[in-house]
């Protein structure tokens, strides 16, 4: 898991919000963020994650 959460954490953004990689095709359920803008829900999903899993 240390692996994985240093990479989590590398990808954070100065501004303390994550980025979304790519747009997934087809349907989707959450909003679409455009690749390289700060996304709501991959943020939303990063910080679970490092609440789940404190230092």
């Amino acid at each position: 898991m240390d692996d994985a959460l240093a990479i989590l954490g590398s990808r954070r953004r100065d501004d303390g919000r994550w980025s979304a990689n790519r747009a997934y095709p087809g349907r989707t359920y959450v909003p679409k963020g455009r690749p390289g803008e700060p996304s709501r829900w991959v943020t939303l999903v990063a910080q679970r994650v490092l609440l789940a899993y404190p230092d």
